[in-house]
């Protein structure tokens, strides 16, 4: 299976641009196609996505999960091709390792609330 790169300009799932940028190309503000989503991990830590809102009508476990993997193969990539002090980049490893390749989304909403409740 073959891993996509998120990045911050478009949709993880049908490749939609959903933010605004600067005059230097960089991302500021989703644009009217844009929302963002939260999920809550196995261990309970929780993290906010973006995404296009017509796949949010249609996000499912298996896109979940697809959203994962790729965002789980980013953090990999981000690491490796942007190493700091050999001491950080150790730690960024460890935390990849350890924590990252493990985490699993267990519930998904709007909000962050949707998720605690």
């Amino acid at each position: 299976m073959s891993h996509k790169l998120h990045t911050p300009k478009d949709c993880p799932l049908c490749d939609t641009i959903i933010y605004l940028f600067d005059k230097h190309g960089q991302p500021i503000k989703l644009n009217d196609k844009g929302m963002t989503f939260w999920v809550k991990f196995n261990d309970g830590s929780f993290a906010e996505f973006a995404i296009c809102k017509q796949c949010f009508l249609s996000l499912n476990q298996e896109k979940i999960e697809k959203i994962m993997q790729d965002e789980i193969y980013t953090w990999g990539m981000e690491i490796i091709g942007h190493p700091h002090s050999l001491l950080e980049t150790l730690s960024q490893l460890k935390w990849y390792i350890e924590t990252a390749v493990h985490l699993r989304i267990v519930q998904y909403g709007k909000t962050k609330e949707e998720l605690n409740a």
